[in-house]
C-alpha cells in the first residue's frame, strides 16, 4: 500500500491539528494534505511519472517534506542528496540513482549549471524570485494517490559517504509505513510534539517527522542546527521533546542564555548516534527531561530500538529495547554466524519490517544472509533485554593481542571531572599493532596532562586499554548531521605516521 494513504487517513481525522513546523511556518494536517496534492501535481507537470527517480538538493522545511510526500503519493521515488556534499559527488550520486529531473532548493542554485551541464532538467523551488516550481503548482487539483505495492520502492536515502564510496539504499513504502514503529517503542502517542533537526535528506530525519505524522503528533522541524534557534523553538512551540546526538545536547544545555527560556514543556531528549554520559544525563534531569536514547542505520530505516518514555531503569549506555513491532535482533559470532550467549558481544544482525530490501545496482551480498542484514556494529542485548552498542567491527582496536573497544575506552575516559568530552580512535603501533588514541576536550578552566590522565585511568580500568597518546583539543570534529566525526580524527592519526 501507498504510504501516503495511511497518511490521509491520519490527515482526515485531525484536519485542524498542526501536523508540521518549520522555518517556513505551519501547516495544519488539513493544509498539509491540499499542499501535497498541489505539489503532485506539480511534479506531473514538470515530468516526472509513476516510478520516475527524481533529486532532491534541498533543506529542511515544510516545502521539501511536502516535496518527498507528493513524489510517494505520485508514485515516484524522491532521491534526497547531502547539500553539503561537493558538485562532483552530488552529480555522480544522481547518476547513479538515474534521477533525470532534480528538484534544487533556492538556496543552492549555485548549483543549477553544473547539474545542468550533467544531463539533469533542474528546477528550481522556493527561497528565490526565480521559482520555476510553483509556477507549476495549480490552485486546486482532485486528490489521485497512485497505487503501490508494500515491498514497491519509495525513497533512495545514500550511506557511506564518510566511509567510502557512496550508494542508494532502497527504501520501501513498508519501510515507510514502520516508522510508526518508533512512536510505538518510545510509548509516545499523538499529543506528541517533538523538534529534530535531522536533515530531510536523512533516514533519521524522515523517521523522526514519519513517526508523528502517522500518528497524528507534531513535528518541528528545524533547518540547521543552532543551540539558540532550538531554545527559542522549544519555547514557542512548547516542545515536548527533542532529539540529538550528544554534541548537540551538550550544546544547548551549555548554551549561555539557557536560563533565559521558559522549557517547562520540555519531558525528554531522544539521543542518537552514541550514548550519553551520566553528567550529561543528569543536565537533561535539571531540565526536568528524561534522557532516551535510540539505534539504527539507513539500511533499517533509522530506529529500530529505543527507550520507552517512562522508563527510568533503562542504563545509560544501552539504547533501550529493540521494537520487536517493526525488527528482530540476533548477536552472532562475527567469525562463524552463530548466536552467541546472552549477554555476550557479537555482530548486531536484523531483520524485519523496516530493513532495506538491499541496495541500488550493488547486490552487496555481504551486507545480507537469508534475509539478516549484517549490521557491522558490535553490540550485546543484556538480561533485561536492553541493547547495547560497543563498537564496530571496523573499529575494534587489537592491542598487544587483547580486544579493545573504543566505547569502553571513552565511558571509562567521561568520568574524569576535568573532562567533558573525549572519543578514542586506533593508531598502528610496530610493538603492539594498535594503540588507542584518546582525543580530549576539557571543560573551561580545567587543566590535565597525558600523565595524570594515564595513572588516573590504570587505577580504574585495565591497562592494557589506556590511551598511549591523549590529544587536547579545544573541540571535536563534526559531520554535517552533528555527529562526531570519527573519520576525521582517525585521518588525522593516520597523516602523521
Amino acid at each position: 500500500m501507498n504510504v501516503v494513504h495511511r497518511l490521509r487517513y491520519v490527515a482526515d481525522a485531525h484536519t485542524d491539528r498542526v501536523a508540521v513546523a518549520s522555518v517556513d511556518g505551519e501547516l495544519t494536517y488539513g493544509e498539509l494534505s491540499d499542499q501535497v496534492d498541489r505539489y503532485d501535481a506539480a511534479l506531473g507537470r514538470i515530468g516526472i511519472e509513476p516510478g520516475d527517480r527524481f533529486g532532491l538538493v534541498m533543506g529542511n522545511s515544510n516545502r521539501t517534506l511536502c516535496t518527498l510526500l507528493a513524489g510517494w503519493q505520485r508514485g515516484a521515488v524522491p532521491a534526497p542528496v547531502n547539500t553539503r556534499l561537493d558538485d562532483a559527488t552530488t552529480t555522480a550520486l544522481l547518476e547513479a540513482a538515474g534521477a533525470g529531473t532534480v528538484v534544487l532548493d533556492g538556496d543552492f542554485v549555485g548549483q543549477r549549471a553544473t547539474l545542468a551541464d550533467a544531463g539533469h532538467q533542474v528546477v528550481v523551488s522556493g527561497r528565490t524570485d526565480d521559482d520555476e516550481f510553483d509556477a507549476h503548482v495549480p490552485e486546486g487539483v482532485t486528490r489521485d494517490i497512485e497505487p503501490r505495492l508494500d515491498d514497491e520502492d519509495a525513497l533512495f536515502l545514500h550511506t557511506g559517504g564518510t566511509t567510502g564510496r557512496p550508494k542508494w539504499v532502497r527504501i520501501t513504502h513498508a519501510n515507510l509505513a514502520a516508522s510508526l514503529g518508533t512512536q510505538l517503542g518510545q510509548a509516545l502517542d499523538r499529543t506528541d510534539r517533538s523538534l529534530h533537526y535531522y536533515p530531510l535528506y536523512h533516514s533519521g530525519g524522515i523517521d523522526l517527522t514519519l513517526c508523528r505524522l502517522l500518528c497524528g503528533g507534531t513535528a518541528v522541524i528545524g533547518r540547521g542546527w543552532d543551540p539558540g534557534d532550538a531554545l527559542e523553538t522549544i519555547e514557542r512551540y512548547a516542545v515536548d521533546g527533542i532529539t540529538v546526538v550528544p554534541q548537540m545536547g551538550y550544546e544547548l544545555v551549555h548554551h549561555d542564555d539557557v536560563d533565559d527560556y521558559d522549557l517547562r514543556s520540555l519531558t525528554y531528549f531522544l539521543v542518537g548516534s552514541d550514548t550519553v554520559t551520566e553528567e550529561l544525563a543528569g543536565e537533561f534531569r535539571a531540565l526536568g527531561a528524561q534522557p532516551m536514547q535510540a539505534y539504527g542505520l539507513t539500511e533499517t530505516m533509522a530506529v529500530i530500538a529505543v527507550t520507552e518514555f517512562g522508563d527510568t531503569d533503562c542504563p545509560l549506555d544501552s539504547t533501550g529495547e529493540v521494537i520487536e513491532d517493526v525488527a528482530r535482533v540476533r548477536i552472532v559470532d562475527p567469525e562463524t554466524g552463530d548466536p552467541v550467549e546472552r549477554g555476550a558481544v557479537g555482530e548486531i544482525v536484523v531483520r524485519g519490517d523496516k530493513v532495506t530490501p538491499g541496495y541500488h545496482d550493488r547486490p552487496d551480498t555481504d551486507a545480507f544472509e537469508q534475509g539478516w542484514l549484517h549490521t557491522d556494529d558490535l553490540g550485546r542485548v543484556d538480561s533485561d533485554g536492553y541493547l547495547h552498542i560497543t563498537g564496530r567491527l571496523d573499529n575494534m582496536m587489537i592491542v598487544g593481542g587483547e580486544n579493545v573497544y573504543p566505547t569502553d575506552v571513552e565511558e571509562t575516559l567521561a568520568e574524569h571531572p576535568a573532562i567533558a568530552q573525549a572519543v578514542v580512535v586506533a593508531k598502528p603501533d610496530d610493538r603492539k599493532g594498535e594503540i588507542p588514541v584518546a582525543n580530549v576536550v576539557l571543560k573551561a578552566g580545567e587543566e590535565l596532562t597525558q600523565e595524570e590522565l594515564t595513572e588516573w585511568f590504570i587505577d580504574r580500568d585495565a591497562a592494557f586499554k589506556h590511551p598511549r597518546e591523549v590529544r587536547f583539543l579545544e573541540a571535536l570534529p563534526k559531520t554535517p548531521v552533528g555527529k562526531i566525526d570519527r573519520t576525521a580524527l582517525s585521518d588525522r592519526v593516520g597523516d602523521e605516521r
